[in-house]
């Protein structure tokens, strides 16, 4: 590998570990919430999560999609705190979770 490839290779590498810093989040708290609702729904084939965005308190916002049995996609919504996880499907107590941290600046950073 060339001293410049490795140059930028590092600096990226320096400049995701600095953004996680920044943001207080971690790769792995995004992928712990992910897992979490990918075990909630039954691990179904065909999960796309389209973003992830965590809260200083550390707790997940995710959009994603399942399979509808068809050819195409459901959207839904999730707010996954530690191993509890409320979908848009569970009406109110989503919506209270939904509104209370994924709105406005509470809403997290994107991952």
């Amino acid at each position: 590998m060339s001293t410049a490839k490795l140059v930028i290779s590092s600096t990226v590498i320096v400049l995701v570990a600095a953004a996680f810093a920044i943001s207080g989040e971690s790769p792995d708290a995004t992928a712990a919430s992910v897992a979490a609702l990918k075990a909630n729904l039954g691990n179904p084939a065909g999960l796309e999560v389209d973003e992830v965005r965590v809260t200083d308190t550390g707790v997940a916002c995710i959009e994603y999609r399942v399979p509808n049995g068809t050819s195409g996609k459901i959207r839904g919504h999730a707010v996954v705190q530690r191993n509890e996880v409320l979908k848009s499907s569970s009406g109110d107590p989503f919506e209270k979770a939904w509104n209370e941290h994924c709105l406005g600046p509470r809403g997290g950073a994107q991952q």
